[in-house]
Formats: structure tokens, sequence, C-alpha cells
């Protein structure tokens, strides 16, 4: 069975691996590799469209983080010149 690279890279992308081990730096074995089951669709293209769908929602995600960095730093702009001496204590 073959399963597409994109697929597979959005799968793995989204795994805890920190769970998988107690240790504090997370480091991924080629045990935990082979303890992993994932399911799939045996269709590659619906593993394809799965693949884009989850790269779309990821670029919009990474859209509205910038989004909302920006705003945070505007509001704290704002803030600045509100509320002067608050910020500089």
């Amino acid at each position: 069975m073959e399963v597409s690279n994109k697929f597979l890279l959005n799968i793995l992308s989204n795994i805890n691996w920190g769970t998988l081990n107690s240790t504090t730096i997370t480091r991924i074995y080629g045990q935990d590799l082979r303890d992993l089951a994932i399911k799939f669709p045996q269709s590659n293209l619906e593993q394809k469209r799965i693949a884009d769908c989850l790269s779309i929602l990821d670029t919009q995600i990474c859209t509205q983080l910038k989004k909302l960095d920006a705003l945070r730093a505007h509001k704290q702009g704002l803030m600045q010149q509100l509320f002067p001496s608050l910020v500089d204590h």
C-alpha cells in the first residue's frame, strides 16, 4: 500500500511526540514509528484530498496568527499612548 508523502507529513506533524516517552527532550526513535498505528484511506486520491484540505487549513491558521500578532502589537501601541505611566513602570 502506497501512502502519499503529503498525507503522511500532515499526520506525523500532528502527533504529540512528547507523550511517547517521558524524557524532557523529545526524540523520535525507530521503535516509536514502528509502534505507531495510523489509519489512512486506501485511495491515493482521498489521501491527496485530505492532505490538500489540511494544508489549506494550516495556511489559514498561519494567516490568522499573523493577524492576531498584529492586533496585539496595535493594542500595545494604543495602551502606551493611553496610559504611558502604566507601561513605563
